[in-house]
């Protein structure tokens, strides 16, 4: 699965699901730091500005808030 195909999924989903919220579970997120893994993930910056340039996405909101605007990027798909 590439990166950022979790958001085209949300996305294109909007307003079709159902969203639930529990105390009962709790995931760690443990951050790899490995060389290798740093490779890959450094990739995600271009699918993030793909998926942005395919799906007209201009601006992003962080959970904490924070605004990100989007600079603009080619469409690589119809």
């Amino acid at each position: 699965m590439k990166l950022c195909e979790h958001a085209l999924f949300f996305l294109k989903a909007k307003g079709r699901l159902r969203v639930a919220y529990t105390p009962l579970v709790a995931a760690e997120h443990i951050q790899e730091q490995q060389p290798e893994y740093m490779r890959f993930r450094r990739r995600s910056f271009d699918f993030f500005f793909q998926f942005c340039g395919d799906y007209g996405v201009k601006r992003m909101v962080e959970f904490d808030g924070t605004i990100f605007e989007v600079p603009d990027a080619p469409k690589t798909h119809g």
